[in-house]
């Protein structure tokens, strides 16, 4: 995945404080002083990368539902390793030989406990020195920053989480700010800047600020959570991205910042994306730095950042479209550099994390906003660039912390008491089914939507909280007969719908044979004129019929029931089609299932 940053310049401290005679404060508070706690690690895989993807990994969406014992019967059939899994998006990442890649991913489609399958995607960063750099920090009085911080300038108790390169932990304006850290990349424990990325994107959201050195940040106290979502060398994949906006939310971060790209295709980050907005957290990402349309793409649960100049123009690097959702600054932007140097960079990478900054400030005068109130207030504040309304080029507009922060302190969350309603479209109210089932929903609500279960006679099954929303259900692994099933759909205020139907199970298939034993005539015996054979029959599930042979010709056929019965036929010993001599007597029975069974005793018979 490639570091949405354009350019960069770097002046240590020292030649910048001899050029401007010292940084600029427009604050008054003293952030409070903290250290880094223990930190999580996470996995990634290490296969060689051709053409933007990892050749021997595959993303997996499994259906929820989804027999645990079903799914790795499958992957072994197919030769796969589990190497990582998402629980909550029910995602599972899985070690693929390469060259049997194409068809073991249409393997995996064919089955109805797959919803789908994903390349593990990643991109070299690409980092291009650009001119030297403009007036210091002209992005904060281009967003309104002095005027949002004297209604708050951030809260300690509003996390931001930065998935990035990892960050310098003994930069002097971050040191105080980090909380904690991890590496979602390759499982190891340190979230250390080996690139200088993340530690650029961090002084920009959330740097301490009046300390008369370094830089002024946007949300200047609230606290830091590095994720290090990158090799050594700055790659990043969908599966380390996705995985750490997960542990994002696990850590209780609310606003989490993405400065990489392309993204606003990958359905596995916006996926995850989707999971934290309904866990209380907002997705910043960079709209990339290719300049050019892109067709399609985004999500309503994300918000994706495009860069403006100082003249408020479209940065000629800023990718553009639709799926573009707000603007900011992002051309020569000061920010912190590694070894404690500051220096001046320009791409979309610099102009996200300034709004996850505003939205840090938003939360922190209001926390118990909802996502898509923060959303809305973002959208709404913002400064109108281009055409009239949301455009392609600019989302919403250029973002505006004060107008964000005024608007956020006095705005009431709306509430909503409309339950959302549910429809089972399959299968159907009394129908019968047997063996892995796909239940389909159509499940509405008009606000967001948290969850929609599946339960059967009482018992919840599995969860969903991204639509679409569906089931898979394997009848066999219940009792024949009639089942109560139950989906339940609860929005974000904690309105409650449901939807109940009864279904019978035909049970798994039968392969179990039935069972016959010969009680007359015994083995060896002399049969003479008309004779009564006996046999007894058993059967688990329902007896069919009954056949008499001798030798190999059929004498008698009759029809049974239930699952226990005597069988009785006479034999003409002295019919000419019945041979003589010692010959082999045979029951041979059948259950409904075709199954059957035969028993044989040895008899001579005589004219």
């Amino acid at each position: 995945m490639r570091l949405a940053t354009y350019g960069y310049t770097v002046l240590i401290i020292g030649v910048w404080a001899l050029l401007i005679g010292g940084c600029p404060s427009n604050s008054t508070d003293q952030p409070a002083d903290a250290g880094p706690d223990d930190g999580v690690t996470g996995s990634a895989g290490d296969d060689e990368i051709h053409d933007g993807v990892v050749d021997g990994e595959v993303s997996v969406s499994v259906t929820p539902g989804a027999d645990q014992e079903d799914l790795d019967e499958l992957y072994a059939g197919l030769g796969l390793t589990v190497r990582d899994r998402l629980s909550a998006l029910s995602v599972d990442l899985l070690g693929v030989d390469p060259e049997r890649k194409d068809e073991v991913s249409d393997a995996l489609e064919d089955s109805p406990l797959v919803e789908g399958v994903d390349e593990n995607t990643e991109f070299d960063h690409e980092v291009t020195p650009n001119d030297p750099i403009y007036p210091v920090q002209w992005h904060l009085d281009a967003i309104g920053a002095p005027a949002a911080w004297k209604i708050t300038t951030g809260s300690e108790q509003v996390l931001v989480a930065v998935l990035d390169t990892g960050v310098d932990t003994d930069h002097v304006d971050l040191q105080s700010k980090l909380r904690g850290g991890a590496n979602t990349y390759d499982g190891s424990a340190g979230w250390e800047d080996t690139v200088g990325h993340g530690t650029e994107v961090a002084g920009i959201v959330a740097a301490a600020a009046d300390s008369a050195e370094g830089v002024a940040s946007v949300a200047w106290k609230n606290p830091i959570l590095p994720i290090r979502v990158t090799s050594d060398d700055g790659q990043a994949t969908s599966w380390s991205i996705a995985a750490g906006i997960a542990l994002a939310v696990e850590q209780g971060a609310k606003v989490i910042n993405i400065s990489f790209a392309p993204l606003y295709h990958d359905d596995i980050v916006l996926r995850q994306a989707h999971l934290a907005y309904l866990a209380g957290a907002l997705v910043f990402i960079a709209s990339d730095n290719s300049g050019e349309e892109i067709i399609g793409g985004g999500s309503e649960w994300v918000c994706f950042v495009g860069a403006v100049d100082r003249d408020g123009r479209r940065a000629g690097f800023s990718t553009y479209g639709e799926f573009i959702d707000l603007a900011a600054p992002g051309v020569s932007i000061y920010t912190t550099r590694r070894d404690n140097e500051f220096g001046s960079s320009s791409g979309t990478s610099l102009a996200t994390p300034i709004v996850s900054g505003v939205a840090a400030l938003i939360w922190s005068v209001n926390p118990d906003l909802r996502p898509s109130t923060v959303q809305g207030i973002l959208a709404t504040t913002a400064t109108d660039l281009g055409v009239d309304g949301d455009d392609k080029e600019f989302g919403a507009g250029r973002v505006n912390a004060a107008a964000a922060v005024e608007l956020a302190g006095v705005i009431e969350e709306q509430t909503d008491a409309v339950a959302p309603t549910i429809a089972i479209l399959q299968p159907v109210d009394q129908a019968t089914i047997s063996g892995v089932t796909k239940i389909e929903l159509d499940v509405f609500d008009d606000t967001d939507l948290a969850d929609v279960t599946l339960s059967l006679d009482g018992v919840v099954l599995a969860s969903d909280a991204i639509a679409p929303y569906a089931f898979v259900l394997d009848a066999d692994d219940y009792a024949a007969g009639e089942h109560t099933l139950l989906v339940t759909a609860a929005d974000v205020f904690g309105n409650v719908a449901q939807q109940r139907i009864t279904l019978t199970f035909a049970g798994p298939p039968d392969s179990v044979a039935p069972l016959v034993t010969i009680v007359s005539p015994a083995e060896g015996s002399l049969l003479k004129g008309t004779v009564t054979v006996i046999a007894d029959a058993t059967d688990d599930r329902s007896l069919a019929r009954a056949e008499l042979l001798v030798g190999a010709l059929l004498i008698g056929s009759t029809t049974l029931s239930g699952v226990e019965t005597r069988v009785a036929f006479n034999l003409d010993t002295g019919d000419k089609a019945v041979p003589s001599g010692p010959v082999k007597l045979t029951v041979r029975v059948f259950d409904t299932s075709g199954n059957s069974l035969e028993a044989t005793v040895a008899v001579t018979i005589e004219k």
